[in-house]
């Protein structure tokens, strides 16, 4: 419940700072995702075309989307969702934005009784897909914008 949201909040604050717009700024050293808030809320990303890694994601432009530096805390984030369990066995476990599937994997691994991701990147989803997610026991995949889905 609200415990998690709050405990998650402040861990990945203490992990990230946050710029002016409210975007998470990376660690020290680290390359900074090239999507804002913003952007990614008018539309203009969704119509980009991206580019995929083993390390990162990049838009049309060359700029990082993802990048693989975001492990840790995707992992941290999914734990905390067990509350101190070994396990998320029990829980549906609901995922906005796919990305590079950090955080789906670390969920996956945690054994959710469901799993539903919600993408709406045309690429992001055919990569999804290409990587085998629509197959997964209990994962189910929705295409479009959260607020639409």
């Amino acid at each position: 419940g609200i415990n998690v949201c709050v405990s998650t909040y402040t861990m990945l604050s203490t992990a990230c700072r946050h710029d002016a717009d409210g975007d998470l700024d990376p660690p020290r050293g680290r390359e900074r995702p090239a999507v804002s808030l913003s952007r990614a809320l008018d539309g203009g990303y969704l119509a980009s075309s991206l580019s995929f890694s083993h390390d990162r994601i990049t838009d049309a432009t060359g700029k990082a989307v993802m990048m693989r530096w975001e492990e840790p805390i995707m992992r941290a984030h999914a734990a905390a969702l067990c509350c101190g369990a070994p396990s998320l066995s029990g829980s549906d476990v609901l995922n906005i934005g796919f990305g590079m599937g950090l955080f789906d994997e670390a969920a996956q691994a945690l054994g959710p009784r469901s799993h539903t991701i919600v993408e709406a990147h045309p690429d992001v989803w055919a990569n999804m897909h290409a990587r085998g997610w629509a197959s997964r026991p209990r994962c189910a995949l929705v295409f479009g914008r959260w607020q639409e889905a």
